[in-house]
């Protein structure tokens, strides 16, 4: 870690942020300046440091102890790390609240909440987790990394809701009148069929023109689809 020019009787120490690591030196520009990763904040060295846990350095010949964190979202247990790239992100599922500069995958310790889900990396709240969407719900629980979890509100039913967690809350009904036997629906409007001509239903929920169980009532009739109460079958026998 030092260095002694020519016609010096007495070494002198490699400064701050370089290092010696050879016998016989003469010149300062024998000292090696520190590389990314590490530094040094003595003089007379003959390594240099390496960053702490949880922290990094993108610059050469650094004088003092590297103050760049992990961002949040990210934790490393490595010392000497040269980059944010080098640090861990919490994986898919998961989020970290804990801050910058973490060193254990404990930082990484939430989980999406149920009905929500992730397969990004580096989160740091729920809020970044993803949603199921409108007209599905997820029994699958926390942590979960695919969209395959959300699944579809049953014919008959519909919600806009995002993130629910069971079917129950799918609270959206076909109205009187209608039907769907179409699942994971978001909308009334989405309720495509229509209790058949000379077919009432005062029900709600109905995933199939069968379930349609009015009747125009005896010397009545109606060529009109989507009816809910017998007092709309207008026709009458002549």
């Amino acid at each position: 870690g030092q260095y002694a020019g020519w016609g010096r009787s007495e070494c002198t120490h490699c400064g701050m942020g370089k290092y010696g690591d050879q016998t016989e030196r003469k010149y300062e520009g024998q000292c090696k300046s520190c590389l990314s990763g590490t530094y040094n904040d003595q003089t007379g060295q003959s390594e240099c440091k390496n960053c702490a846990a949880g922290k990094y350095n993108e610059q050469n010949a650094r004088t003092a102890p590297c103050n760049d964190p992990c961002p949040a979202g990210k934790w490393s247990a490595q010392e000497g790390l040269s980059a944010d790239s080098q640090c861990t992100a919490c994986v898919g599922g998961k989020y970290s609240t804990s801050g910058t500069g973490q060193t254990s995958i404990d930082a990484c310790n939430n989980l999406c909440s149920a009905g929500k889900w992730s397969v990004q990396t580096g989160l740091t709240a729920d809020d970044q987790c993803t949603a199921c969407v409108g007209g599905k719900y997820s029994t699958s629980g926390q942590g979960q990394t695919s969209v395959s979890v959300c699944k579809s509100c049953s014919a008959g039913k519909w919600s806009t809701a995002t993130g629910i967690t069971s079917d129950a809350q799918c609270q959206g009904r076909c109205t009187t009148g209608k039907w769907s036997a179409q699942t994971g629906l978001f909308a009334d409007a989405q309720c495509q069929g229509r209790c058949s001509a000379g077919k009432w239903s005062a029900q709600t929920g109905l995933s199939a023109d069968s379930q349609c169980q009015g009747r125009c009532s005896a010397g009545k009739w109606s060529a009109q689809t989507g009816l809910s109460a017998d007092a709309q079958c207008q026709g009458r026998c002549s």
